[in-house]
């Protein structure tokens, strides 16, 4: 049975996590358990999902938006990049809330959403679960020149691809409504350089 409040948390679980962790805990628990239906399996994976950050740095939320690149109609997948972290110059992107997402926490964010999210949400209908992931890559550095592929071909980017189920979001995607993924979370603000 999902949580739908912080207060449905077991007692003792709740008191050891902040209130940001406690909204992690429900949303993974929630994923788990409903991909698995398993209650000890999604207990276990929330308590595992849950980090401790320090509580110096301010905690914010960010917003970015990619152009989905390739829809396949017939089969209501949709492509794109979720996040950038460089151009395929190698020039770093900040965002329109001056951020930078640095390239190895893009991966560890890609990674924790593949293990505990996998669902799609549509910001303007304020819905959840209205897709699955059915595809994931963080071209890094790395490893585009591990697969070969020369500088300045791909950007330091998370790829993904979806599946639609939600048919009034798939109606808002083959009319060009919702031509972009949006990605939001939260994050541990932080001053550095930028060094391209």
């Amino acid at each position: 049975m999902p949580f739908t409040s912080v207060d449905e948390i077991p007692a003792a679980t709740r008191a050891r996590l902040t209130e940001a962790e406690q909204r992690q805990w429900i949303a993974v628990w929630n994923s788990v358990f409903e991909d698995t239906g398993d209650e000890s399996v999604a207990f276990a994976t929330a308590n595992a999902a849950v980090k401790k950050g320090g509580d110096t740095l301010e905690e914010v939320s960010w917003q970015a938006d990619i152009e989905i690149t390739k829809v396949e109609e017939d089969q209501r997948l949709v492509f794109g990049y979720l996040s950038v972290a460089k151009t395929k110059d190698g020039e770093v992107l900040v965002d329109k809330q001056g951020d930078i997402i640095p390239e190895e926490e893009l991966e560890k964010a890609a990674y924790d959403f593949n293990l505990f999210a996998r669902r799609a949400g549509n910001m303007h209908l304020q819905t959840r679960g209205i897709g699955r992931l059915v595809e994931s890559a963080v071209f890094t550095e790395e490893k585009q020149k591990a697969l070969g592929i020369p500088k300045g071909i791909l950007p330091v980017g998370w790829w993904v691809g979806f599946k639609i189920d939600d048919d009034k979001t798939w109606e808002m995607v083959k009319s060009g409504e919702l031509s972009a993924f949006s990605i939001g979370g939260k994050a541990q603000r932080e001053e550095v350089e930028i060094n391209a």
